[in-house]
């Protein structure tokens, strides 16, 4: 049982897509691992589907649960968790055969809390590219873990392709309810505790990018949830200490993007009342804060604050812009 690892698969209507999830990682070299799949109130057939792949592998566990959500599920994972090590998987993602023996070979000769491996992106004509390709392997130790979570991507906010030890884990647990940047809260509050962390230099997870991406969704209401679990990070006291003016680049940065972004999603304006709240808060929350960021920034800001029709009007072109050079 030292090495068992417990791999979390929230399931929701997905159709055929978890039969290649869950084969994939039936063909994996490590074999002392589970699958737990939660079945978020997923249709009949869905449901059915998970029955019928927990009769071909003794270690595959379904759990039936009301529809709550994808936090809800993955908590419901870690609850239901046997193995010291935990990794989730979306149910609609693959892994190569040898992930989990790299990351578990890793996460044991570094003793570390977490190991993050790169991973593919892969579209519908067949076609991927290779993303977070480290050129070596880097361990992150202490204070560094935070602040390369705050100023760079390297971390990432996903829970996917990663290795976490369950004693890291402990008590930290999605926020349910939470549709969007929950996986990033729930890093957030795993790297406040951790004192070693890797960063492999192989892509061995790959990421199914579809038509219906939540990002590519145009429904408003569930993007708040980042703004509003980016600004907890802010408000947390805990981390101010050693990293203050790197949550401030990251609360900012991050908002930034969010307004961009909800502003040109918001064509017919149905969730202004909800902007001008979100918008209100945030200047409010950094007044006092700008003058260690970038001039850009500041400038954007200022847009922001002074301006919000002109901010709608380049937030619109800035997203159009943007779609151009992203795959769906």
């Amino acid at each position: 049982m030292d090495d068992l690892i417990s791999i979390i698969i929230p399931v929701y209507n997905t159709g055929n897509t978890i039969n290649r999830c869950v084969e994939s990682i039936l063909e994996s070299t490590h074999f002392n691992f589970e699958i737990i799949m939660i079945d978020d109130g997923s249709v009949a057939e869905t449901a059915e589907e998970c029955d019928r792949l927990a009769l071909k592998d003794q270690r595959i566990r379904i759990i039936h649960q009301d529809n709550g959500g994808v936090s809800k599920a993955r908590n419901c994972g870690i609850e239901n968790a046997r193995g010291k090590f935990i990794t989730f998987v979306d149910a609609d993602d693959t892994i190569d055969s040898d992930l989990l023996e790299s990351m578990m070979d890793v996460i044991q000769q570094k003793q570390a809390d977490v190991v993050i491996s790169g991973h593919r992106e892969c579209y519908d004509d067949g076609s991927f590219k290779d993303c977070f390709c480290n050129k070596k392997e880097t361990v992150k130790c202490g204070d560094q873990i935070l602040s390369d979570f705050f100023t760079t991507n390297n971390i990432r906010w996903t829970v996917w392709a990663k290795l976490y030890t369950r004693s890291i884990i402990g008590t930290v647990r999605f926020q349910n309810g939470k549709r969007i940047a929950e996986d990033m809260y729930f890093n957030y509050e795993i790297f406040k505790k951790a004192n070693t962390i890797v960063e492999c230099e192989f892509q061995k997870y790959n990421y199914i990018r579809h038509d219906k991406s939540v990002m590519a969704s145009n429904d408003c209401s569930r993007f708040f949830d980042s703004f509003y679990l980016t600004k907890a990070v802010f408000d947390d006291i805990e981390t101010n200490e050693n990293h203050w003016s790197e949550k401030i680049l990251f609360y900012v940065k991050n908002s930034l993007y969010f307004f961009r972004m909800i502003y040109a999603k918001d064509r017919n304006k149905k969730a202004a009342e909800n902007i001008r709240d979100a918008r209100k808060i945030f200047l409010n929350s950094i007044q006092n804060n700008i003058v260690v960021l970038p001039g850009r920034m500041r400038l954007e800001l200022l847009l922001l604050k002074c301006n919000e029709s002109l901010y709608r009007q380049l937030a619109k072109i800035y997203w159009k812009m943007k779609g151009r050079k992203m795959r769906y």
